[in-house]
């Protein structure tokens, strides 16, 4: 695929809605079906106050993630 192409679907995913529950999933979902994921999360950053607002989060625990150190030795 081509990467501009991938980005600007992921792009268009996150931007698909106010509620950004919705638009984390689509995006979330979208990449996924590409590469592996763990996680995904979204954070405000205000500087000024040094603060690090938590918004919203999507994860998958698949078997076998993450792999143990012993396993990819």
């Amino acid at each position: 695929m081509d990467e501009n192409l991938f980005f600007r679907e992921a792009t268009l995913r996150l931007c698909s809605s106010l509620y950004i529950e919705t638009a984390l999933k689509r995006c979330y979902e979208y990449i996924t079906s590409f590469i592996p994921v763990i996680q995904m999360s979204l954070s405000i950053m205000y500087f000024n106050l040094k603060i690090l607002r938590f918004v919203d989060e999507r994860r998958s625990w698949r078997p076998g993630w993450p792999r143990s150190q012993e396993s990819m030795k």
